[in-house]
């Protein structure tokens, strides 16, 4: 992922995010989120 250094998480926490072998924060989801320059929406 190229935006990853632009939001500040580690390349290995992004491949374990993808990968289902993490879950991540609301702050890394944040991070991600402004890097890759899109809204976080909750679903029901």
């Amino acid at each position: 992922m190229q935006g990853n250094s632009l939001a500040q998480v580690k390349e290995e926490l992004v491949s374990n995010i993808e990968n289902g072998k993490s879950n991540p924060t609301l702050a890394a989801i944040a991070r991600l989120a402004r890097a890759l320059r899109v809204s976080i929406r909750e679903e029901n």
